[in-house]
């Protein structure tokens, strides 16, 4: 693919920003979606039996930035199943208890290869729910394309997963899991011979300011996203709002980890610096299902969910960035990120309840020491390929905790 000029954001500028307007948000390239953290002398700890680091990656090779609740002060919302609003890919209304009926679950895996998924069903069950705003700056043509990854800690094969993943758009609904390295959550399509393939996101902006509901005017047509409710009555109709949704899985017996030592510190994060957001223009975004990127390859195992473990989404609004000057790096304006924060915050009061992750027993767990060591060794046998690590950003420093 040629490349384009496209405008670069200041991933490390936006911190400063973010904690004047309020210091339990942060910003960064890498975001700690975790479903279960490990708790140390009353500490939550950044290991934990169920952690992911996600991010976002262009079809460029650049990475996108994030505003979210402070990674080890995450504030999180509670809600049930019933409650979750999604729709499928012929524009039918669902909810999240609909979709998790053992018998209709098992229908709508199977287009991926798996045999079965084992499931209780147990209707308005509890849900946890998290809510980040990305900001993609676009290239000349005003778009580009994007696709969320995922680094799951438990997970050394694609045989094994420790998380059985729906992306929900307004699009519909694909299925996904938890695999070795770093795992793209593609969309799913057919091709004109009916086989499954897999789709970048189209990212562009619309007239919408950021934070805000968008009510097309026009329908678009049919291969672009339309406004739509998502997730929580409340939050109005948006194209640019996904909702990942991990779900739990017992895994197969894995290797010991005994007489593995802790690796060395790495670099110290980055001197923040404030940058000019001059000419700058942050609008919400209509996200779309866009360029195949190959098939999608069947994985033909059984799953058994876990259901002592809560029911994790992460809801993700994307925003995007134009400047005049592309290649040039440029600051998010304050108010945009102003707008993102009071969103969230918005967001998180249409759940029944809010709280810190600290003080949401079922996302905390005593941390073992067969913990702490899983985590170091998928680093040491699966590690993050170079070529993927964000100049200024490290990934989540899962396995450089003191544990004292």
């Amino acid at each position: 693919m040629a490349s384009r000029s496209v405008v670069v954001c200041d991933i490390s500028g936006m911190d400063a920003t973010v904690k004047e307007i309020d210091p339990t948000y942060m910003s960064g390239s890498v975001v700690w979606n975790d479903g279960a953290r490990g708790v140390v002398n009353g500490q939550v700890s950044s290991f934990g039996s169920n952690i992911t680091d996600a991010r976002l990656e262009a079809q460029d090779g650049g990475f996108v930035p994030f505003v979210r609740p402070e990674n080890r002060i995450e504030q999180l919302g509670v809600s049930t199943s019933d409650q979750i609003h999604l729709v499928d890919h012929d524009g039918t209304p669902l909810t999240l208890d609909d979709v998790l009926e053992p018998k209709a679950l098992n229908e709508r895996v199977a287009y991926m290869g798996y045999k079965s998924v084992t499931m209780t069903h147990q209707p308005k069950r509890p849900v946890v729910l998290r809510f980040q705003h990305a900001f993609v700056g676009l290239n000349e043509t005003g778009h580009r394309s994007v696709v969320p990854t995922h680094y799951s800690y438990q997970t050394q094969s694609r045989d094994n997963p420790k998380n059985l993943i729906l992306l929900a758009t307004s699009q519909g609904i694909t299925v996904q899991c938890d695999d070795a390295g770093m795992n793209k959550l593609f969309a799913h399509d057919k091709d004109e011979s009916g086989n499954t393939v897999n789709k970048w996101f189209d990212v562009e902006a619309t007239r919408f300011a950021v934070g805000q509901s968008q009510s097309d005017d026009e329908p678009p047509n049919g291969k672009k996203s339309k406004s739509t409710e998502l997730v929580l009555k409340g939050m109005g109709p948006r194209a640019n709002c996904f909702a990942i949704i991990n779900i739990a899985c017992k895994q197969k017996p894995k290797q010991s980890f005994r007489g593995l030592s802790e690796p060395d510190d790495e670099e110290a994060a980055p001197v923040y610096r404030s940058l000019c957001a001059k000419d700058t223009v942050c609008r919400s975004a209509r996200v779309s299902y866009g360029t195949t990127e190959g098939a999608t390859a069947l994985n033909e195992i059984d799953l058994v969910v876990d259901d002592n473990a809560p029911i994790v989404i992460t809801v993700l609004c994307y925003n995007t960035v134009e400047n005049p000057v592309k290649n040039q790096e440029v600051g998010i304006p304050k108010d945009s990120i102003r707008l993102a924060v009071e969103d969230m915050k918005r967001c998180l009061s249409l759940c029944i309840h809010s709280c810190k992750l600290s003080e949401l027993a079922p996302m905390l767990h005593k941390l073992t020491e067969k913990d702490k060591m899983e985590c170091i060794e998928k680093k040491r046998v699966d590690p993050i390929p170079p070529s993927s690590l964000p100049a200024a950003f490290l990934p989540n420093p899962n396995a450089l905790d003191a544990l004292a």
